[in-house]
């Protein structure tokens, strides 16, 4: 039928045959007004193994979310609260919930 499964921790994931998050990651950065810009990928599965692979080689920002013992991820939160709390500060610190300039 012309699609790959990828099974992980608590889902089933189909996609077209050659897909992958990582692949569509790099085709996403190719487009304006992303192109040039610095991507930012949050996972907690195996499933997103190669869209942190992808974000590492674009020199963008790739976070596991949780305890998987092994990851492409660069960093990584115990848990989700731990995430939020760290956007929350980030959006602070960018000066809260005003029109930040568009990607």
């Amino acid at each position: 039928y012309g699609l790959d499964l990828l099974e992980g921790k608590s889902v089933m994931e189909i996609l077209p045959a050659g897909n992958s998050k990582g692949l569509a990651i790099e085709r996403f950065m190719r487009l304006p007004p992303y192109a040039g810009r610095r991507p930012v990928f949050a996972g907690d599965d195996v499933t997103d193994e190669s869209g942190f692979i992808a974000v590492n080689a674009l020199g963008g920002l790739s976070i596991h979310v949780g305890d998987s013992p092994t990851t492409q991820a660069l960093f990584r939160f115990p848990d989700t609260r731990a995430m939020r709390h760290w956007l929350n500060g980030l959006d602070t610190a960018l000066g809260g919930h005003q029109d930040h300039e568009q990607p």
